[in-house]
């Protein structure tokens, strides 16, 4: 699994048996947690160098540019494994409302 915007490396320690977790942001905090632009990441050159799940916990929030994060979902595409056929991206509410890149799009929806 790819972690993208990780705050703590441990999110996911509790399920270390069946999950191998790689822990990335755009500025880590921790010496654990990979320090690595998303959009910068290498193209993987094989399947094993893709993952099986994406994770991008409220990292719509943080993405300034609209074509960036446009571009986010399309982006991830490359780095899942092939033969993973889902993607789906959520947003709480105050992260719709609150964020600052956002504001303009949508109408307060709370």
């Amino acid at each position: 699994m790819l972690e993208i915007g990780a705050l703590i490396p441990t999110n996911y320690a509790t399920c270390s048996s069946w999950i191998e977790n790689l822990p990335m942001d755009l500025y880590s905090q921790h010496p654990n947690i990979l320090e690595q632009d998303f959009f910068e990441r290498p193209v993987p050159k094989s399947d094993a160098e893709r993952f099986e799940v994406i994770s991008c916990s409220l990292v719509l929030n943080f993405i300034a540019d609209p074509r960036d994060r446009g571009n986010s979902g399309p982006s991830t595409h490359w780095l899942t494994r092939r033969q993973v056929e889902c993607c789906y991206s959520s947003m709480n509410i105050s992260g719709v409302n609150n964020h600052p890149y956002c504001s303009s799009c949508f109408p307060s929806l709370a």
